[in-house]
């Protein structure tokens, strides 16, 4: 278990899961990320995720408390696709660490990948995850898409320029940022943030495959 970084995998999942999406599915070398992410989704320093909650489920018989072995596991869950059994570890573990961001962040990512989980928890999540830590850019973020998911456009602007103030660099707020410009058919935003954004990563390619459309 020590080899296996299950919130690396956990991250190359909600990658995959939006490459797989809207505008990322219609790139010419998207057939090739989609594998290369699936393979890195599958190899986690040789460890598979069902040995892994096995173990970990066999620490809890000693350790039930342990809210770190129950995240764990709930990440080992979401890396075998069990989202429903992940989601009740994380809930759990929030309520033994209520005071960790993290947690709250990476249960809300995982809401957000669960369907019939209603979008109101998910931005409960991030909001305590940012009332937590102020200085959460990727919570921040998540509200923003949130927002532009539902409509209130004007909130998502607001959200998506305070998360860059939180963090300037973050390319993912500033590539979703002009996604939902170019959306909304806010064309001197989308081309502002895209030059300010490769003003500071000249070669970020998560603003670079904007070019076609700026």
């Amino acid at each position: 278990l020590g080899m296996c970084d299950w919130e690396e995998r956990f991250l190359w999942i909600q990658m995959r899961s939006r490459l797989r999406e809207a505008p990322l599915n219609q790139r010419r070398n998207h057939a090739g990320a989609l594998r290369f992410l699936e393979e890195r989704s599958r190899s986690c320093g040789g460890a598979r995720p069902q040995e892994a909650i096995r173990a970990l489920t066999s620490a809890l018989t000693q350790r039930p408390e342990d809210w770190a072995l129950l995240r764990r596991r709930g990440l080992a869950y979401a890396a075998a696709e069990d989202y429903g059994a992940a989601l009740e570890d994380l809930k759990a573990a929030v309520s033994q660490a209520p005071d960790s961001a993290v947690l709250h962040y990476q249960t809300g990512l995982l809401m957000r990948r669960i369907d019939a989980v209603d979008a109101a928890e998910a931005r409960a999540a991030f909001e305590r995850a940012l009332a937590l830590r102020p200085s959460f850019a990727e919570a921040s973020l998540e509200l923003a898409k949130l927002d532009a998911d539902s409509g209130a456009d004007a909130d998502a602007r607001a959200r998506f320029e305070a998360t860059l103030r939180l963090d300037p660099n973050l390319n993912s707020a500033r590539a979703a940022w002009i996604a939902f410009a170019l959306e909304t058919e806010d064309w001197a935003t989308a081309l502002s943030q895209w030059q300010n954004g490769l003003t500071r990563a000249p070669s970020a390619p998560d603003l670079l495959r904007f070019f076609p459309q700026l």
